[in-house]
């Protein structure tokens, strides 16, 4: 009974730490709330959901297009509600934009899909795959951001950006 709680706390922990990495790093980087940020991972989980369930695609093809189009959703919502308030400098009117696209999207998956909860049909698999996954991620995400001119870059703007111009 304990290893049961123990693993499934430790896939819990998983889940958790694969949506705070991502916000953690906005916000080191940009130094900016995006409360959106919950909103283009729900959007996320709705593409498995549909391509899966209505369309009845394999999972891991629904989870890459899903990957695939919130990063366009992401790219889409800071290129209109955020880049030129990056520009301005202005934390507040951000802090704004964030809360209004996240209130907005909420509101446009309530009117599409309900309030009603949504299950995969198939369960999620047993062990501790999320913990795994998360390792993998985290191991890469760091080699990234410590061992590539990418990373190099996105670490001098978190330091200094302007120095880093």
């Amino acid at each position: 009974m304990i290893w049961d709680i123990l693993r499934e706390s430790l896939r819990l922990g998983a889940k958790v730490g694969l949506a705070a990495i991502p916000y953690s790093l906005v916000y080191t980087h940009l130094r900016m709330f995006n409360f959106a940020f919950g909103e283009v991972i729900t959007f996320a989980a709705y593409v498995i959901y549909v391509l899966n369930q209505n369309f009845h695609w394999p999972i891991w093809s629904a989870v890459g297009i899903a990957l695939l189009l919130s990063a366009m959703l992401g790219l889409a919502i800071e290129r209109v509600a955020y880049r030129r308030l990056m520009e301005a400098r202005d934390r507040h009117l951000l802090l704004v934009s964030s809360v209004g696209v996240s209130i907005a999207l909420q509101n446009i998956y309530q009117a599409i899909f309900g309030s009603r909860t949504m299950y995969l049909d198939h369960p999620e698999p047993k062990g501790i795959s999320s913990a795994f996954i998360l390792a993998i991620l985290v191991a890469g995400l760091v080699v990234l951001l410590h061992r590539t001119p990418f990373g190099n870059r996105v670490m001098a703007v978190a330091s200094s950006e302007d120095l880093a111009q």
